[in-house]
Formats: C-alpha cells, sequence, structure tokens
C-alpha cells in the first residue's frame, strides 16, 4: 500500500473514522457503520457483533 503524502513530502494522516469497515452483521445484513476499529463491529442500528474470530477485520493489519 502506497502511502499518500502531501506537497511538502509528509504523510497524509487521516482519522480512524475516515476507513470504512466491511463488515456486515451475519443476522441482519446491514452494513457497520464504524470507521476503523478494534473490538466490536455496529450497524445503523446499533447491534454490535464480533467477527468469527472475535474480533474486527482490521485487527490483523496491526497485531
Amino acid at each position: 500500500m502506497e502511502v499518500e503524502k502531501n506537497e511538502s513530502g509528509w504523510p497524509v494522516l487521516r482519522s480512524a473514522q475516515e476507513i470504512a469497515c466491511d463488515g456486515i452483521n451475519p443476522l441482519t445484513g446491514l452494513a457497520c457503520v464504524v470507521g476503523y476499529h478494534r473490538g466490536y463491529h455496529r450497524d445503523k442500528t446499533g447491534a454490535r457483533w464480533l467477527d468469527g474470530d472475535g474480533d474486527d477485520f482490521l485487527s490483523d493489519l496491526h497485531t
């Protein structure tokens, strides 16, 4: 993955919430509305769930 840089050559920092989660609630089929996170996903109804491994899909990127 290439790092986006500004005009000065510094890496562009993004809020964790700008990274969309692609998790789908297995009971309702609704998408996760939380951005980057660890732990529970949450859909627009407020329902929470964990992936089968007990963590969210991005956790493997940061271990």
